[in-house]
């Protein structure tokens, strides 16, 4: 599971921390950590830190997950500082899911139903 450094201790020993354009390989799945802001500064105060995630494996179409992200401003600084950058074209939401990019904030460990 991937969230916040501020976040992973608050998710036990199976979550991993990581900051903005640090990524992670899954298998052959890359997920790299892009900025989120949550709000306006005040509220991310309270909330604590959010990051979305950028999902990238060969074959497969680029996903950015944006995470819980209120600002277009994050959204540019993605776009411009990434290697992706002009290839987004698809917003996606998806609820309930097997795989979760949020905040730990807010998040206990998913459930699979039966």
């Amino acid at each position: 599971m991937f969230t916040t450094t501020a976040g992973a201790p608050n998710l036990g020993p199976g979550a991993t921390g990581l900051r903005p354009f640090e990524y992670a390989e899954v298998g052959d799945v890359r997920v790299t950590a892009v900025p989120a802001l949550h709000g306006p500064p005040e509220i991310g105060v309270v909330n604590g830190p959010v990051i979305g995630f950028v999902l990238e494996a060969t074959g497969w179409p680029t996903v950015y997950v944006s995470g819980d992200n209120a600002s277009l401003d994050v959204v540019a600084v993605v776009a411009e500082q990434s290697p992706w950058s002009g290839t987004a074209t698809t917003t996606v939401t998806m609820n309930p899911a097997d795989v979760s990019a949020c905040s730990a904030a807010s998040v206990s460990p998913l459930r699979r139903s039966a």
